[in-house]
């Protein structure tokens, strides 16, 4: 059984980190990689935080089944588990798709990042708080 207050502070935390990674931690990386400008006519609409909010939920929920189902009790496997499943499954995906779609390395490495610390942290999460 899931416990959904932690699925609900695991989805915002994820969005929180992913503020400050693309903003005060990477921002300037970010920007100058992708050749973005903090120009406001480029700011996200309202359906780009929809999308982000529905992501962050339906990750933490899927991660969350995963590591219930695993039996994860301890922050450390939680973790683990979390840093692992990010990365053998988004980490992959998208330096395959960086590679084929031109990405700088760069860029890939700060997307797998943001995503195995982010998963790591909510893995560490629904270990503990069951």
């Amino acid at each position: 059984m899931l416990n959904w207050w932690a699925v609900l502070v695991g989805a915002f935390f994820n969005i929180v980190f992913g503020f400050l990674w693309y903003g005060p931690i990477f921002g300037r990386a970010w920007r100058s990689v992708t050749k973005r400008q903090a120009d406001p006519d480029l700011s996200p609409g309202l359906t780009a935080y929809i999308v982000v909010i529905l992501g962050a939920v339906v990750s933490a929920v899927v991660l969350a089944t995963v590591i219930s189902f695993l039996r994860v009790y301890t922050w450390w496997s939680g973790m683990m588990w979390g840093a692992a499943l990010s990365f053998g499954f988004a980490g992959t995906a998208i330096l395959t798709h960086g590679t084929f779609e031109g990405l700088r390395l760069r860029l890939s490495v700060l997307y797998i990042g943001y995503m195995v610390i982010a998963y790591a942290a909510q893995g560490a999460l629904f270990a503990v708080w069951r």
